[in-house]
């Protein structure tokens, strides 16, 4: 999961926590869990969402500014980590990318730099704190089509295994293990002004 602490900092550890929690958490990379003092971020980071069958990116209202006190907005910087971990996404084959609109936030194609306007082509869900339960149960149940949860479901096995990716820093990184499914409708509500 790729998202900007400033922008989803409510959101995306709820989203973390509930999938840790159906999943397992040792199938789910976090960079503050995961790695320790000393470590090289960039040697576990990179190897480990290059490995990765499906990233959820949290796209709150400020996720393309990085915030309003900023002189221009940090997703148009090539080398803004939120920028590079959805640029490596879509340029990495078999990676499934699911956006998670935060409150309603809206995301315009021409909004986004042209090496990652492909983002707006995904299929997104929504997370909104009026709804987390329905919201995260959504989230959950689409993750499950590529990730095993904590307990088996009755039915057919897995075809393959594959992870989840959560991002770093002003972005943290998660990553789980798990099977592989395939897209969803694209999730709006009418009326959910905060």
């Amino acid at each position: 999961m790729s998202y900007r602490t400033d922008d989803s900092y409510h959101s995306a550890p709820l989203i973390w926590e509930r999938m840790s929690t159906h999943f397992g958490e040792r199938k789910i990379f976090l960079d503050t869990a995961s790695t320790r003092a000393g470590d090289d971020f960039e040697k576990k980071v990179w190897p480990a969402l290059l490995g990765a069958k499906v990233m959820l990116v949290v796209i709150g209202p400020d996720w393309l500014s990085g915030g309003a006190d900023l002189p221009r907005r940090r997703i148009d910087d090539p080398e803004d980590y939120v920028r590079r971990e959805v640029r490596t996404a879509l340029q990495t084959a078999g990676l499934n990318i699911v956006p998670i609109m935060i409150k309603n936030a809206k995301l315009k194609k021409l909004d986004l730099p042209e090496d990652i306007r492909a983002l707006r082509d995904k299929m997104d869900l929504p997370f909104h704190h009026r709804y987390f339960k329905t919201d995260l149960a959504a989230i959950v149940s689409r993750v499950e089509e590529w990730v095993e949860p904590l307990h088996r479901r009755v039915g057919p096995a897995p075809a393959a295994r594959s992870q989840i990716v959560i991002g770093r820093d002003f972005e943290r990184t998660i990553i789980a293990n798990g099977p592989v499914g395939t897209d969803v409708n694209r999730g709006e509500r009418d009326g959910d002004d905060d």
